[in-house]
């Protein structure tokens, strides 16, 4: 949930760069701007899906000194449904309804190292050294709604659209360590357990408004996307963190975990109301219309926050076994708070006409990362934990889009290339210490390498309520009339 652009609506967007608040000929008007559903001149139905999406992330050095963690995943679903209705009685008013996945991500990491380490400053020679570590990050959010749009003239056009956004988030992260040591000639062995955890489901509206302006030559679009009111929503914090015999050789007798053969403290705290925020966005665009081709231009700017809390629960973890530590409780504990930079993306795209039913789209984008950090970690009680890998996209299309009279099928292909990513470790497990729970310090050298591609299908019916005879199947009867068009005594006649 740290990138805005990655996901686009409808073949067009999607292939032009993300540039569709300027206006769409299918219904993904919904979402980019509810101002231009005004142009839209017949009833229509849009379908549009990514097929066979494929993710791959690798992490150089993010699991320590040449140790990777690597992620390769597949998405096959549904972004975009909807369909829009024109009255006969006041054509100037339209409307519209849909539903489309405004977000996906799905990402796992998983890795181990066993190896000879010098962990233990009091133990003789190097310890045997195990560690798994494991980092989870799924979520999505799907957006369903209507909008309305009133054609002013045959130049302006404005309109307004809301959403039901229901967004579902996991994130985890596991560390399990532990290393052979000696101690006054007794074999013994020392453990470090971590586990951060959240989750949590939560319903927001949103609201939409948006004007777009068609000129001889020149088309213009700007939308406003409100920031998002929670309806409701709850999540769950899970959190532990256990250390057995780090007091044994203890080299550092003022940390609690070296005082005692044991230390945890551990919660898990469900029903927590969450409070996870959709910002406020502002876009504005511009297309150049010409026989033959079409440029188009797009900003959109998408507003930070500052230390916002998405979980919270009680202050009732304590340090056990309490008999040896007491009873205090530790506070911020159960809490996750994040915060997030403003982005400003921009996209370029083309349209081009190579034969007159069938058009070539271009299209280049950004896609930069907020930095929302949904990981809870352990900061409160002085342990230093991972953060959640980011990096930004740069995105580049191609596709065709082949236009009858009542069908439009839009094809073609999505690259996004990873750039500019986070360059601290999740984990280090390659230079282990006692000091520092048996890992090591996080290093600033993990460089990021995404690679990402989308096979992208998109069909749009225009409905013809004087021809009844007409169905989304009618593509087949349209291509044998044409076929038959263009073998026709006439047609010969004329060549």
């Amino acid at each position: 949930q740290d990138h805005y652009w990655s996901q686009q609506y409808g073949g067009q967007a999607s292939l032009m760069g993300g540039t569709a608040v300027v206006g769409t000929s299918d219904n993904s008007c919904i979402y980019y701007n509810p101002g231009a559903i005004g142009f839209i001149d017949s009833a229509r139905i849009t379908a549009s899906t990514y097929l066979y999406g494929f993710e791959y992330s690798k992490l150089k050095n993010g699991a320590g000194s040449g140790l990777n963690l690597k992620s390769l995943r597949v998405n096959i679903l549904p972004q975009l449904l909807a369909g829009s209705i024109s009255i006969k009685e006041v054509p100037k008013l339209k409307f519209i309804f849909g539903t489309l996945v405004r977000g996906r991500t799905n990402m796992r990491f998983t890795q181990e190292n066993e190896n000879q380490y010098e962990v233990i400053g009091g133990s003789p020679g190097p310890e045997y050294y195990k560690a798994r570590i494991e980092y989870v990050n799924s979520s999505v959010e799907q957006w369903a709604g209507f909008g309305m749009c009133y054609k002013i003239n045959e130049t302006w056009s404005v309109g307004i659209s809301t959403f039901g956004a229901y967004t579902h988030m996991e994130v985890r992260s596991t560390q399990n360590v532990n290393a052979d040591a000696v101690s006054n000639g007794v074999a013994y062995t020392t453990t470090v357990n971590e586990y951060n955890s959240m989750r949590f489901n939560q319903m927001t509206q949103v609201w939409k408004a948006g004007v777009a302006a068609r000129f001889k030559h020149i088309q213009l679009g700007m939308a406003l996307t409100l920031p998002g009111v929670k309806i409701w929503g709850e999540g769950k914090l899970e959190k532990y963190f256990e250390v057995y015999n780090l007091n044994q050789n203890a080299s550092d007798t003022s940390m609690p975990v070296q005082k005692n053969s044991s230390y945890l403290i551990s919660d898990v705290q469900s029903n927590l109301k969450s409070h996870y925020k959709i910002p406020l966005s502002a876009s504005i665009g511009f297309k150049l219309v010409y026989t033959a081709f079409t440029i188009s231009a797009a900003i959109e700017y998408f507003m930070g926050y500052k230390n916002q809390t998405i979980l919270q629960g009680s202050n009732r973890a304590v340090i056990r076994p309490a008999a040896l530590y007491g009873n205090d409780t530790i506070r911020g504990f159960m809490n996750l708070q994040t915060s997030t930079t403003y982005v400003i993306n921009g996209g370029i795209g083309a349209e081009i006409k190579i034969k007159p039913t069938v058009n070539l789209l271009l299209g280049v984008r950004t896609d930069f990362t907020n930095h929302a950090e949904y990981l809870p970690n352990n900061a409160v009680i002085n342990v230093t934990t991972g953060s959640s890998p980011s990096w930004d996209y740069l995105y580049f299309s191609s596709g065709f889009t082949y236009k009858l009279a009542l069908h439009n099928l839009t094809v073609g292909f999505d690259y996004g290339l990873g750039i500019r990513g986070s360059t601290q470790q999740l984990y280090n497990l390659t230079e282990p210490k006692q000091t520092t729970y048996l890992r090591g310090n996080l290093n600033q050298d993990m460089k990021a390498s995404v690679d990402k591609l989308s096979f992208i299908l998109s069909y749009t019916y225009f409905f013809k309520a004087k021809e009844k005879k007409y169905g989304p199947l009618s593509i087949i009867d349209e291509l044998k009339k044409m076929k038959k068009k263009k073998h026709s005594p006439k047609s010969a006649k004329k060549k």
